[in-house]
């Protein structure tokens, strides 16, 4: 790392690939996350904990369930059967007001980790 540090003080772009948040953090300068090829984000290395959104996991009776609440809430969810993950940068109100219309037979939430982030982009694609 000290190397890196000073290599980039003296100037040099330095690409680093990583699966440890934490590493990236100290150090890059920005950070960028790619998913299935495809560039879907890229901020400066500060931004991480800016953005940081509280994501729920709710488990529904049923896959249908689950689907039906991914169709009516709309954004940012990601359906794994039963599952859904679904990530808001605000209050919860208004996503369990939405719940109350559903059979959940579990919901799990807080803010996320740096690490819970990147998973976010990658969902199940991570082993």
């Amino acid at each position: 790392m000290d190397t890196l540090k000073e290599l980039r003080e003296h100037g040099a772009a330095i690409l680093l690939t990583s699966h440890v948040l934490e590493e990236a953090r100290r150090a890059c300068t920005r950070v960028a996350i790619i998913r299935k090829g495809r560039l879907v984000v890229s901020q400066p290395v500060e931004a991480l904990s800016l953005t940081r959104q509280k994501v729920y996991h709710i488990t529904f009776a049923t896959a249908g369930e689950a689907a039906a609440f991914a169709r009516e809430w709309e954004s940012a969810v990601e359906l794994i059967g039963s599952r859904a993950l679904v990530a808001i940068p605000a209050s919860p109100q208004a996503l369990l007001r939405t719940l109350a219309r559903y059979e959940v037979t579990d919901l799990v939430g807080g803010r996320e980790e740096a690490e819970e982030g990147f998973l976010r982009y990658y969902g199940d694609d991570i082993v």
